[in-house]
């Protein structure tokens, strides 16, 4: 299996990023991991990235 963000990319038609229960970003699956807005969302991108 691939990463997650590539399951999300493929499995989801819209992602949402919580900060300790609030929205802080939602879009596109290919938007949020390509060209994410907000830094907890680059940080959980990171993250996961590298423990793959």
């Amino acid at each position: 299996m691939g990463s997650p963000a590539g399951f999300a990319r493929t499995a989801a038609d819209r992602l949402i990023m919580f900060d300790h229960g609030v929205i802080v970003e939602e879009g596109a699956p290919e938007k949020l991991i390509t060209d994410p807005e907000h830094d907890r969302t680059r940080a959980f991108l990171r993250r996961i990235n590298d423990s793959h």
